[in-house]
């Protein structure tokens, strides 16, 4: 049983088979993971290898079909405010505006009065206090993305959980995007749980990179990432990190050749 007092994330022998019209499809195979509050945990895999329906089932969004999750002593068995999710598509409410957007889930719940000194609060932090009154048809896709973080972190989720929310953007957006979401994060010092395809992405932003395997997936290897925090971009041009990444992706391709077989 997990301990008392914490509210580390769980993953106790999590699978997934989906039936389908040719028959049943094991899309991850028993998955085991402990990630210790307030980490930043990047997840990496081959196309197909179940890290997304992994990241939904922690969300409550998907059935598991066996295993448990756990986030201290408490079981997860559904959605719950304790987690916040950002997808890749930036699923903001076009009629509303960037601070509706943001202060839609206090509204909701009926706290936003007490929740209004956090919706100016992430505004600020995400540099959009100035936009608050436009529409998300008059934003770019970066702030968009940022709108949705804030719209996450607003509610004061113990986890925020990141579905590829940088595969959309333009190569330069993506870079200052990962900055900020780095700011937000040593600011919030929240347990977060990103599903990334990019090698370079998942070791400038994580402290533990997770490699699953070809489906079914499973954990195939997890690796420290030692390099001091904030990290900037120039980090990317170090040695070091060039190494690491290099020892990732041959990983990762080499679960890639064995999905192609």
């Amino acid at each position: 049983m997990p301990e008392q007092q914490s509210h580390k994330l769980i993953i106790k022998d999590i699978s997934k088979t989906f039936l389908t019209k040719k028959g049943p499809l094991e899309a991850l195979s028993p998955t085991n993971l402990t990630i210790e509050e307030g980490s930043f945990v990047t997840i990496l895999g081959p196309s197909g290898c179940g890290k997304s329906t992994l990241i939904r089932i922690i969300a409550g969004l998907e059935e598991a079909t066996a295993g448990e999750i756990y986030i201290g002593v408490r079981k997860v068995k559904g959605p719950g405010a304790d987690r916040g999710m950002v997808f890749q598509n930036y699923t903001l409410f076009p009629w509303l505006t960037v601070e509706k957007n943001i202060s839609f889930g206090p509204e909701i719940q009926g706290n936003l009065k007490e929740k209004q000194e956090y919706v100016e609060y992430f505004l600020e932090m995400i540099g959009l206090q100035d936009f608050r009154h436009h529409y998300p048809a008059q934003l770019s896709g970066g702030m968009k993305q940022r709108v949705a973080i804030a719209r996450a972190l607003v509610n004061s989720p113990q986890i925020l959980l990141m579905d590829e929310p940088f595969g959309a953007l333009d190569a330069q957006t993506r870079i200052i995007m990962q900055e900020v979401l780095l700011k937000v994060w040593q600011k919030t010092k929240k347990t977060v749980v990103f599903i990334t395809h990019d090698v370079d992405e998942a070791v400038f932003l994580g402290d533990i990179v997770y490699v699953m395997s070809a489906r079914p997936g499973s954990i195939k290897a997890e690796e420290y990432i030692v390099f001091p925090r904030p990290r900037e971009f120039e980090l990317k041009m170090q040695p070091e990190f060039i190494t690491q990444s290099r020892r990732l992706l041959g990983l990762i391709r080499e679960e890639s050749y064995k999905a192609m077989k």
